[in-house]
């Protein structure tokens, strides 16, 4: 793990320092024509021992590794700031944007989910399979701007872009508040519903794969109502892939939205990194990236890695207790018209019978 995120910093700057312009030389330049300052051969000379590009381009690696870990992630030219407080600043509105998406993909999703897998083949089941389909089909750009031309310029609902409005500095903080919320809408909008199909889908087949089980039956079978059938059993074991697939979709609440926030021009993270490749501001994109890629790395990877280690123990006690089942049931056979058969028999049919998520037995 440690050295695919070590080979992830060594592209990253590989990249930066394959770009066919240069960043120093523009900059040297600019700051070379302000009255009374260094010649352009000084200000190259110093920037270049800055960010240790006067080294090859191992060395050159090294001394960005070390940078990187002592925290000193240069300044940005782009926003006249240091990196680190930059990235402190933006990541936050993608993680708020992200989670709030996030939150009403599963408020819709799931029920929809459900309602779909208990109405197999009718014309709900139809109609949240079209929508999905629909949601995952359609390109994030034109959904935007069909948002954006309907919203924004035909009704005049929302501003175009940006994140606050142009009375903002004179708004009190709750109005601020809100004035950033309205600008949010149409971003989250979008997020969820190009991201909503997928949800749906996976709640759909996972409730029904549950529905087809045996004490879902025996439940039935026994009087129970729909009701607590398919809320009290079958939803709560609907919930353990679902709780899973949420823990490995945290990462993109870092991630950010790249087209989303671009076309709405949402200050994000990607929007920043962004707006500073235009500028070719390498050293600061470089060290955003990196840091980046490591604030997913820990979150992603700790999760992928406790999900491997509880999936590999569930499956060992699986397999373990089919092993005990066959040799069970072929002892049985071996000795004919003994009672441990029928004993292995009626053990069966109470595991069958039981229902595998916390509540009683059915």
């Amino acid at each position: 793990s440690v050295v695919i995120l070590f080979f992830v910093t060594f592209i990253i700057y590989l990249l930066m320092r394959c770009m066919p312009s240069s960043y120093v030389e523009n900059m040297a330049r600019q700051l070379s024509q302000a009255p009374g300052s260094k010649p352009y051969e000084e200000w190259l000379a110093q920037l270049n021992a800055q960010y240790g590009l006067d080294l090859g381009l191992i060395p050159g690696f090294f001394v960005q590794l070390k940078n990187l870990c002592t925290g000193n992630f240069g300044d940005s030219w782009k926003y006249t700031v240091p990196v680190i407080q930059k990235f402190n600043e933006v990541i936050w509105v993608s993680f708020i944007m992200g989670a709030i998406s996030l939150v009403f993909e599963l408020l819709i999703a799931v029920p929809l989910g459900i309602v779909a897998a208990t109405k197999q083949y009718s014309v709900t089941d139809y109609t949240v399979t079209t929508v999905a389909l629909l949601g995952m089909s359609l390109p994030t750009f034109f959904f935007a701007t069909l948002l954006k031309l309907i919203f924004c310029i035909k009704l005049g609902w929302f501003d175009l872009v940006g994140l606050t409005g142009r009375d903002f500095n004179s708004l009190s903080q709750f109005g601020q508040i809100l004035d950033m919320a309205k600008h949010l809408v149409l971003p989250i909008v979008t997020l969820v519903f190009i991201s909503i199909g997928s949800w749906m889908r996976y709640v759909r087949t996972n409730m029904l794969e549950v529905l087809n089980a045996d004490y879902i039956r025996t439940a039935r079978a026994k009087g129970l109502s729909e009701h607590k059938v398919i809320y009290h059993h079958a939803f709560r074991n609907t919930l353990i892939p679902l709780v899973t697939f949420i823990g490995g979709s945290l990462p993109g609440l870092f991630a950010g939205a790249l087209i989303t926030e671009t076309l709405f021009a949402i200050p994000g993270i990607f929007f920043s990194l962004s707006a500073g490749c235009c500028r070719h501001q390498k050293q600061g994109d470089g060290c955003c990236n990196s840091t980046h890629s490591v604030v997913c790395y820990l979150i992603r990877g700790k999760g992928t890695m406790s999900r491997i280690r509880r999936d590999y123990k569930r499956d060992t006690v699986k397999l373990q207790k089919g092993y005990n089942t066959v040799t069970r049931i072929t002892k049985g056979v071996q000795k004919k018209n003994s009672p441990r058969t029928t004993l292995v028999s009626m053990d069966i049919h109470r595991r069958q019978s039981t229902c595998p998520c916390p509540c009683k037995t059915v």
